[in-house]
């Protein structure tokens, strides 16, 4: 709303980046492409390049993609369903661009911020998808990190 750029692309999920951002060395090295990889802190916004997930606040699909990948998945209410969405697209042989002349007005966390069950929601969500496409024992060892983490958040007044 007040013209600035707001960071707009993501990573996918990687257990690495899941791991740094839990440590906040994402925090810490805001620039860094290994330590806060997952969020682009390293990404300009100034150039039109193809990105693995653009954030569902403004995402454009052509409709032959959600013919092929389907509709968001139920299972992940909020948080994770365009990131879902963007890993599926991108494994069917979609590509998907962060496009710099393009411009809208997105109010960041307007539809979360008076939500107060927040930081379950994102445990959740992030839960559900780390199950569906990563599995294995990472997410036996991350669960916790994660539920910890968003309650972390909660306490410190983080989620307001």
């Amino acid at each position: 709303p007040d013209g600035r750029v707001q960071w707009s692309c993501r990573r996918f999920p990687r257990w690495h980046y899941l791991l740094f951002e839990m440590l906040r060395l994402s925090k810490v090295f805001p620039r860094s492409k290994l330590f806060n990889g997952w969020k682009m802190g390293d990404f300009d916004h100034n150039t039109t390049c193809e990105v693995e997930q653009p954030l569902g606040g403004a995402l454009f699909v052509r409709r032959r993609a959600w013919e092929d990948v389907g509709l968001w998945d139920e299972d992940m209410w909020l948080y994770f369903s365009d990131v879902d969405f963007c890993l599926r697209l991108f494994k069917y042989g979609w590509k998907l661009f962060f496009v710099s002349s393009a411009c809208a007005k997105h109010s960041l966390g307007e539809s979360t911020y008076r939500f107060r069950r927040r930081a379950y929601v994102y445990a959740k969500d992030l839960l559900c998808y780390l199950k569906k496409h990563k599995g294995g024992v990472g997410l036996y060892l991350f669960a916790p990190l994660i539920i910890l983490s968003a309650w972390r958040d909660v306490l410190k007044g983080g989620w307001k």
